[in-house]
């Protein structure tokens, strides 16, 4: 048996909502009067932490998924080809999950950087994982077919 090699996809997404609440955050700590030096830090520190939670990366090959937030892509999640039952493609409302960000839910975890389109990984063990990412569908498609499914999207 020869062993085909079927590729790797890369999806990505960003949040222009979170970038504007880091410059008004940024704004306020440079402009707002009457701050203590300590809070205009804080502030600054605050936006710094958002920063890092504006855009996701998600990539798919042989090996299964792997999610990573933000420019150092941590926090990291992994899902071994061999856990996934099954991928689709969602649509995820902000407010329907609380806001951007990690969300924990009973049997589901989702990674919301902006409302629209997501691939859903529904897993083995564990909780199921969501994440809102550009062209989920070649995603949740290249997964398919490395699962043995084809011709569902």
């Amino acid at each position: 048996m020869v062993e085909v090699e079927l590729g790797v996809w890369t999806g990505r997404a960003s949040s222009r909502g979170l970038l504007l609440v880091v410059v008004g955050v940024v704004a306020s700590a440079l402009f707002m009067p009457g701050l203590a030096i300590w809070a205009r830090c804080l502030e600054v520190l605050i936006a710094l932490i958002v920063l890092s939670f504006w855009s996701v990366v998600v990539s798919v090959d042989e090996h299964g998924l792997k999610v990573g937030v933000g420019p150092a892509r941590w926090p990291r999640w992994e899902v071994p080809i061999g856990d996934v039952v099954s991928a689709d493609v969602i649509d995820v409302r902000l407010l329907h999950y609380g806001g951007w960000g990690y969300r924990a839910r009973p049997g589901v975890r989702a990674v919301v950087i902006r409302s629209g389109t997501s691939l859903k990984v529904s897993r083995r063990r564990g909780s199921d994982l969501i994440v809102t990412v550009d062209d989920a569908e070649a995603g949740a498609a290249l997964l398919d077919r490395y699962l043995g499914r084809s011709g569902r999207r």
